[in-house]
């Protein structure tokens, strides 16, 4: 009998970004890595699509992806430079943190103002994780200008 080696895949290896929906928003960014406890910051190529995920890439050729994700249900806040995106975790009721360090703070306005649009309109994980749905009315809310 003879022994077989499994197929081995990279650890990056993700879908092609056509499956992620349409690019929305994108930029070179620095995100932040906590190593041996200490935080360092790494410089990468951020792509926001519609169906809402976040792309993290090695630079704007988008060939290589890195720590690339969902961000369905996720709310982000900016101080200063840094844009703080909280991502529900299926697993518990802590979020996930995603750091994004920009070079301008106009630019940290700009990255959190898209992603909190195109989360906004999205469906949270599940209900059972605390979501209530008021996601769905505040999508569907009518939204027009009276003159």
């Amino acid at each position: 009998m003879a022994l077989v080696a499994p197929v081995m895949t990279p650890r990056n290896q993700e879908p092609a970004t056509e499956a992620h929906g349409k690019r929305l928003y994108a930029g070179m960014v620095e995100r932040a890595t906590t190593v041996v406890g200490s935080v360092r910051y790494v410089k990468r190529f951020a792509v926001l699509y519609s169906d809402p995920f976040l792309g993290l890439f090695t630079d704007e050729s988008a060939a290589e992806p890195k720590g690339s994700r969902s961000v369905a249900g996720a709310t982000a806040t900016h101080d200063g430079e840094v844009v703080e995106i909280a991502v529900p975790n299926e697993n518990s009721d802590v979020k996930l943190s995603i750091k994004l360090r920009t070079s301008t703070i106009e630019e940290a306005q700009a990255w959190a103002a898209k992603i909190n649009l195109v989360c906004s309109t999205t469906a949270p994980l599940s209900p059972e994780k605390g979501n209530t749905g008021a996601w769905l009315q505040h999508a569907s809310s009518s939204k027009s200008i009276v003159t």
